[in-house]
């Protein structure tokens, strides 16, 4: 089950590069590997990811065996009206516009960092779309940034790989599974 903890052992490796436990969510293991995530606690620094193939491998723990996986990891999105979009108005949609291979993943974002809160929007856009529209009903719970320092929102594209994410059975689980994605997101106002 998804809220079970289940050891996997002390950590993971993606290509040598170790990715230990998250401190307060033992179930995740979590690392930033490079890049400038939208987040003010982690500084930027160089890109680990790049397009290319790469081994994630698990000792194994107490309850799901040691597996190793091959992912092939996308070319990132060229998001070609990027700079276009500075905010959202969440009562006509926003339009977003990208070059790249892969099924993409469209998604907004807001974070209230007063009491921790978050809305996530999320949509899938169809095979081969090049461009998305996240109607005004997806936007409705995105919070205001109107008020400084309250909230946070960002807009993004993933890309994941269009054929079915490699598998691995190992003990503990019916198999392990890893989808990698490329993102590209900006910081929005939302008014």
């Amino acid at each position: 089950p998804m809220l079970e903890n289940r050891d996997a052992g002390k950590e993971l490796r993606v290509n040598g590069r170790s990715i230990p436990r998250h401190p307060k969510h033992q179930r995740f293991y979590y690392a930033p590997l490079g890049g400038n995530p939208p987040v003010k606690t982690i500084k930027p620094s160089p890109r680990y990811w790049t397009a290319g193939k790469y081994r994630v491998t698990g000792e194994g723990g107490a309850d799901i065996g040691p597996f190793s996986v091959d992912v092939q990891f996308p070319e990132e999105p060229v998001w070609t009206n990027r700079d276009r979009i500075e905010s959202i108005d969440r009562k006509r949609g926003v339009t977003l516009e990208w070059r790249g291979a892969g099924a993409a993943f469209i998604l907004a974002t807001g974070i209230d960092n007063l009491d921790g809160g978050s809305t996530l929007c999320l949509c899938v856009a169809p095979p081969k779309a090049r461009s998305f529209t996240i109607p005004p009903a997806a936007l409705a719970n995105l919070p205001s940034t109107l008020i400084p320092g309250s909230y946070y929102s960002q807009l993004g594209i993933a890309l994941a790989p269009e054929t079915e994410p490699p598998r691995v059975k190992t003990k503990g689980v019916g198999a392990i599974y890893a989808v990698p994605l490329s993102i590209v997101s900006k910081s929005v106002a939302i008014p």
